[in-house]
């Protein structure tokens, strides 16, 4: 299996950064990969609810995907589970912890490989953490303030 963590502090509130993340139509504004995503579901949010998205592949080429939310624990913990989407990780995993005035995150990247491709961990293991490095580091949710609007 591939892997990959990173830690950041928001210095905000939970409750807002945890359900603009779930949201995955949000994912555009904080993460460079995505063109669109679309909740083709239903309006709620949770377990069990289907984005359809439009990420960046390369040379620039679009590639379609699904996910899903697997796991919702409210201002706790979010599973994403990749359905359809070429040579991605399948599982994202957001936790959350409200810390003094601020909001500790632990973003987990995981790619469970099968057959041949085994014996490309250490390289798939490496591209993952260049993902990581230009999403997720300096962790685009640092910003999200500028994003959310508050209730």
């Amino acid at each position: 299996m591939a892997h990959v963590e990173y830690d950041v502090t928001i210095n905000r509130p939970m409750a807002h950064d945890f359900e603009f993340v779930q949201n995955g139509e949000n994912n555009p504004l904080w993460r460079k990969s995505h063109l669109d995503v679309e909740n083709v579901t239903d309006a709620s949010l949770g377990v069990g609810t289907y984005f359809k998205q439009g990420l960046k592949g390369p040379r620039g080429w679009r590639m379609n995907g699904i996910y899903e939310i697997k796991q919702s624990r409210a201002g706790e913990r979010v599973v994403i589970q990749v359905k359809t989407a070429p040579v991605r990780p399948k599982t994202r995993t957001y936790e959350f912890k409200q810390m003094a005035g601020s909001t500790a995150v632990k973003f987990t990247l995981d790619h469970q490989l099968k057959g041949l491709l085994r014996f490309l961990a250490p390289m798939i293991d490496c591209l993952m953490r260049v993902e990581v490095d230009g999403e997720y580091k300096p962790f685009r949710l640092r910003s999200l303030h500028c994003q959310i609007k508050p209730a």
